[in-house]
């Protein structure tokens, strides 16, 4: 809100300085209020502060949203740490469980037949939940 504000008020003080004080700069002004008028039926400010607050609103419900996808309980388990590599990818061996344990213990999805990796709460081929 603060440099639309700047914006507003201040090129037009700028351009009168530039032009030897002609009035220019209340035109600018003037042509500020009318795009924003006529876009929003509100004055230059209002229509600012408006889409300000919209965008925030925005923000905040994605933000919430993605916030809840990552959410985990404090008492969650957590997953083994994937480590890419350019050939394939595989999960890292952690706490003195071998890769090839953890590939024994993968699972199948029951909807798609896909193979599961241990921690995973969705399939990753067709979304459905695996616990």
């Amino acid at each position: 809100m603060i440099p639309a504000l700047l914006i507003y008020f201040l090129i037009p003080v700028i351009v009168n300085v530039f032009t030897g004080g002609l009035g220019i700069g209340s035109l600018i002004a003037g042509i500020f209020d009318g795009l924003a008028a006529g876009l929003t039926d509100l004055p230059y400010a209002l229509a600012v502060f408006t889409a300000i607050l919209e965008g925030s609103l925005v923000g905040a419900v994605f933000g919430g949203f993605i916030g809840s996808l990552k959410y985990k309980a404090e008492g969650a388990a957590a997953k083994p740490k994937k480590v890419k590599t350019k050939g394939k990818d595989f999960i890292e061996p952690t706490l003195g469980v071998s890769e090839s344990e953890i590939i024994s213990k993968t699972d199948f999805c029951k909807n798609c037949g896909a193979k599961l990796v241990p921690g995973d709460d969705f399939c990753t081929n067709c979304g459905a939940k695996i616990k």
